[in-house]
């Protein structure tokens, strides 16, 4: 029996093996990450919008939260804002407070320098209040220690419903005696001797017990400075917060800074409480980090390039931002859009505040 031979196939002729030539798979490659950069992009900004946004229900539920606790146990409760340690004009944190019980004790009321035998209402007020009892825990130097005894609290001598409220102007607490200085002088003095009372001292709230701080989603702030419907104009900036938030000079200078301690409490009937509550209507403006950082407002896009701080491109992406606002009367919280129309491009919106204040819609 014969065996045929198996030759092997020969490609016919014009037909080539299957496969990519270099420069086809550099074409696809190339594609391939033009595509990659687009979407990476993509996913970044959106990133951001969804962290912007994300702060502000995260801002708004913890308002709540601490309105809510206040009616449950139908006692003050609050948050204390806490400013960032890479930029103190921003607020990345926040913690739940409670209002800490009044100092009391026995004090003697002197004339500004301490002696009673200088004594003149004209030039020498008696304003001056010293601690009688220095071993009394805690005695004010404990209380400044631990950041509860500061200038702009409220002091009622005597220490009853007739008495009279006062305001720390400064304390004197590290030498021998413990001072505090009031801003006006005390009513009714005695023309020689010292006067002894009881007095009451209205200390700021506590961190809750066991409470910890809760971290806004990274990469966003509260930018105190755009807290305001034109934070560039003179006393603006920061100007919807409450005005006990702002300390030292004008907050139309360029030195004027922001309290250590913002404290936000809500009465046992939902509404702001304390000094707070006059501001009508407080906002919050959020947005990301770098904004805050370069003193972004809301419609900086719309101007030049070299008018942007940094030499910022105008094609850059806006940073995205929102608004949570207290109407301080009934406690409500609501998140709206920042308004960032800018008709005369000078990078300042024309009115940040008009969705949340008008409580109209975006794009209507």
């Amino acid at each position: 029996m014969c065996r045929r031979k198996l030759r092997p196939q020969r490609t016919p002729p014009g037909r080539h093996s299957a496969g990519f030539t270099l420069l086809e798979l550099l074409i696809a490659v190339s594609i391939l990450l033009i595509l990659l950069a687009i979407t990476a992009t993509a996913i970044r900004v959106n990133n951001n919008v969804d962290r912007v946004r994300g702060a502000g229900r995260t801002l708004q539920s913890y308002l709540l939260g601490a309105k809510d606790r206040a009616i449950y146990a139908k006692k003050p409760r609050g948050v204390r804002f806490l400013r960032d340690e890479t930029n103190p004009r921003t607020v990345a944190s926040m913690v739940y407070v409670e209002p800490t019980d009044p100092w009391q004790g026995q004090v003697s009321i002197l004339p500004a320098d301490g002696f009673a035998a200088n004594w003149n209402s004209a030039t020498n007020p008696m304003r001056r209040v010293r601690l009688r009892d220095t071993n009394q825990i805690p005695n004010w130097t404990q209380l400044a220690n631990r950041g509860l005894l500061t200038a702009g609290l409220r002091m009622r001598i005597p220490a009853n419903s007739r008495g009279t409220w006062y305001v720390i102007q400064s304390i004197d607490v590290l030498g021998a005696n413990q001072d505090v200085y009031l801003t006006t002088e005390i009513r009714n003095p005695v023309a020689t001797g010292q006067l002894f009372d009881q007095a009451e001292i209205e200390l700021p709230p506590s961190v809750v017990q066991n409470a910890e701080a809760v971290q806004l989603p990274r990469g966003v702030v509260i930018d105190l400075d755009r807290c305001s419907a034109n934070p560039s104009a003179a006393n603006g900036a920061g100007a919807r917060l409450p005005p006990a938030w702002r300390v030292g000079p004008p907050v139309g200078s360029a030195s004027f800074s922001y309290t250590n301690r913002m404290d936000l409490m809500f009465s046992p009937r939902g509404g702001v409480t304390g000094l707070a509550a006059a501001s009508g209507v407080i906002h919050f403006y959020l947005t990301e980090q770098a904004a805050a950082d370069l003193t972004l407002n809301a419609g900086f896009r719309d101007n030049p390039a070299a008018a942007l701080p940094g030499g910022i491109d105008p094609a850059t992406p806006i940073p995205d931002k929102i608004l949570v606002s207290i109407f301080t009367r009934t406690g409500n919280v609501v998140v709206s859009p920042v308004n960032a129309t800018d008709t005369n491009a000078d990078g300042i919106a024309d009115d940040p505040l008009f969705y949340s204040e008008r409580g109209e819609v975006a794009g209507k």
